[in-house]
């Protein structure tokens, strides 16, 4: 049976398809509770007042569910925040933190950071069943993380009467992930449509071999 250019259509739709079902997952809990870090990192000189915000994306699965918002710290920059360290705890008081909820984003403000506060901190929101207080349930919870570096202060100028930290952002390009997917995408189709060209290619030969083997029967009979 030959193969024609036509039948190729189907795995490269395929392939697309999936790709494109791939690339979309991303969106797919777009009603989900998400959340992010409005800035990666944090550097203050110390007396400062850091302010470190996350903002939340995302919608409750129920409207009587209930969100939670954490904030985790390990003085460990190179590791992952344990959900057991909160932020400047001290016995079973917490001092000099202030936490602020927004309607789209929440805070956590450490007053007059010194090197002790220096480190990573997460933030995290957890949604709870609301319906029944004396037993809530966890059914989602969503998180980011973000550094703090503290340096030390120079006032030998009569300056900085009023410390503030400055902000960084430090995120791959917004399309990097889109890039990513087509090249994906055209590694995928070309691997899946290689043995199916060279068998296009295969046919045709045959066909032309016996092309040229029936003109010369034609050409002996005559």
């Amino acid at each position: 049976m030959a193969l024609s250019a036509g039948s190729l259509t189907f795995p490269v739709f395929f392939t697309a398809f999936i790709v494109v079902q791939a690339q979309g997952g991303h969106h797919s809990h777009s009603h989900g509770l998400g959340v992010s870090s409005l800035h990666t990192s944090y550097v203050c000189p110390e007396g400062a007042n850091a302010t470190l915000v996350c903002t939340q994306s995302g919608s409750k699965a129920h409207l009587t569910d209930v969100l939670k918002h954490v904030w985790f710290f390990t003085p460990h920059m190179d590791q992952h925040c344990k959900n057991i360290l909160h932020p400047r705890i001290h016995g079973n008081r917490t001092l000099g933190v202030v936490h602020k909820v927004h309607d789209s984003a929440f805070s956590l403000t450490l007053m007059e950071v010194t090197k002790a506060d220096e480190g990573r901190y997460c933030c995290q929101s957890t949604e709870v069943l609301g319906r029944d207080k004396n037993n809530h349930t966890k059914l989602l919870h969503a998180h980011s993380n973000m550094i703090l570096t503290v340096h030390s202060r120079d006032d030998s100028a009569g300056q900085n009467k009023n410390p503030k930290c400055m902000e960084f952002d430090i995120r791959p390009p917004a399309g990097s992930s889109v890039a990513a997917g087509l090249a994906s995408a055209v590694c995928i189709m070309g691997v899946l449509c290689l043995p199916l060209i060279l068998l296009l290619v295969y046919r045709q030969r045959q066909g032309a071999q016996r092309s040229r083997r029936a003109h010369e029967l034609v050409r002996m009979d005559r």
